[in-house]
């Protein structure tokens, strides 16, 4: 770990708060374990969310990532969702990671997870999955960056829990 305790917390207390005004389903517990898993990697590999909605997840991340200097490749197509089909939430995304002082931190990819695969290069060190939740689209995000995480790198999925999206249960089991 490259950060000591104090700035640690004050910077996770931060992150909280700042999450907090960004509409989204993400738990504090679980932010705060995106923040931690952040702010623990080494630059051996890219940081990657697939599925960045309006931005919750993306802030506890990038609020990890800064305390470790590295950066949050944000991958979410932005445009009609399977669970939401009318959202459009770019603008929203964009404007939120902005108001909470981290644009230079995230990369956003407006484009499909496999779309990503292919623009960005090299292995990756910590990946969230929290894009498409049917089982075929999770599938296919672990076929694709799965082979690309570090020996020692973290893999996070979001909703396995979850009663209503079995894709990402199925997977993890």
């Amino acid at each position: 770990m490259s950060y000591s305790a104090a700035p640690f917390e004050e910077e996770a207390e931060h992150a909280r708060q700042r999450a907090a005004l960004v509409e989204g389903w993400l738990s504090d517990a679980q932010g705060r374990a995106l923040f931690r898993a952040a702010a623990e990697t080494t630059g051996r590999g890219a940081i990657v969310e697939i599925g960045s909605w309006k931005g919750r997840s993306t802030t506890w991340l990038a609020s990890g990532a800064r305390l470790a200097g590295h950066r949050v490749y944000a991958i979410d197509p932005h445009r009609r969702p399977r669970e939401y089909p009318a959202a459009e939430t770019l603008d929203e995304f964009l404007g939120n990671v902005a108001r909470n002082g981290l644009a230079d931190i995230v990369e956003p990819l407006v484009m499909t997870s496999e779309a990503a695969a292919a623009h960005i290069e090299g292995p990756v060190e910590l990946l969230f999955i929290d894009g498409d939740h049917s089982y075929e689209a999770v599938r296919r995000d672990v076929e694709l960056w799965l082979p690309r995480l570090i020996d020692g790198g973290t893999v996070m999925f979001h909703d396995v829990a979850t009663a209503a999206y079995s894709g990402p249960r199925r997977i993890v089991r």
